[in-house]
């Protein structure tokens, strides 16, 4: 846009202040309506009709969370309408209805700009916790990958030694009874081993996908805060 938009610290002002809207016609009044929203964001402006307050326009920067708060603290005793954004221009909201509504939205409106941007801001941080989350949970992961791996390792080194080559079946064979019980021994003892390794590989493996099932849940959690903040 040619125009540059700017931030107004008088957040409730009226909208054909300095112009006489009784000189324009309905395409200048449009116009100038469209201009000045979008000159302003966050800065609502007040639309009478007949000396009465009749409509309140604004344009958020984030309508969602707008949307979102207004209803929450007011009523449903007047008209919220949002128009979307389009061509790079920020959205609208339109909110018409008893003046006595539309004034208490106006006394208020500066309270609900700061609860918009706390709002906004503690979004960002849940964001970047999330994020911080996500990439913690996937270290932990790798970790736990890495253990898994280990234990692999051992299990094929146990199975290697609890089964003996043809070198050393021939040698058991020449002194059976002298290795009888040690080849026993070694036997319960690989098989002691391999049941405890396979439970170990079994308790990493559902670590591994309880972390991945909390890593599913925060990327959702961390999709559903990035479309809101955009």
């Amino acid at each position: 846009m040619a125009e540059s938009r700017v931030r107004d610290t008088n957040r409730v002002r009226d909208m054909y202040e300095g112009v006489d809207p009784g000189e324009m016609t309905t395409r200048q009044k449009k116009a100038h309506r469209g201009r000045t929203l979008q000159m302003n964001p966050d800065v609502l402006f007040k639309i009478y009709q007949e000396e009465k307050l009749h409509v309140l326009l604004f344009s958020p920067t984030d309508d969602e969370e707008w949307m979102r708060v207004i209803q929450n603290r007011f009523p449903a005793s007047f008209e919220l309408t949002r128009r979307r954004a389009v061509h790079g221009r920020l959205p609208v909201i339109n909110m018409s209805g008893p003046e006595e509504e539309l004034e208490r939205i106006c006394a208020r409106f500066d309270q609900l700009y700061k609860e918009v941007q706390e709002n906004i801001l503690d979004g960002e941080a849940a964001q970047k916790n999330l994020a911080a989350e996500i990439e913690e949970l996937k270290l932990r992961i790798g970790k736990l990958e890495i253990e898994i791996n280990v234990l692999l390792r051992r299990l094929v080194c146990a199975l290697n030694t609890t089964c003996p080559t043809q070198e050393e079946l021939e040698r058991i064979c020449d002194w059976f009874d002298q290795f009888y019980n040690e080849v026993q021994e070694n036997i319960l003892d690989g098989h002691a081993a391999l049941r405890n390794i396979t439970a170990e590989i079994e308790e990493v493996s559902l670590r591994i996908g309880k972390l991945e099932i909390e890593i599913n849940v925060l990327q959702r959690r961390l999709a559903e805060v990035q479309i809101r903040g955009q």
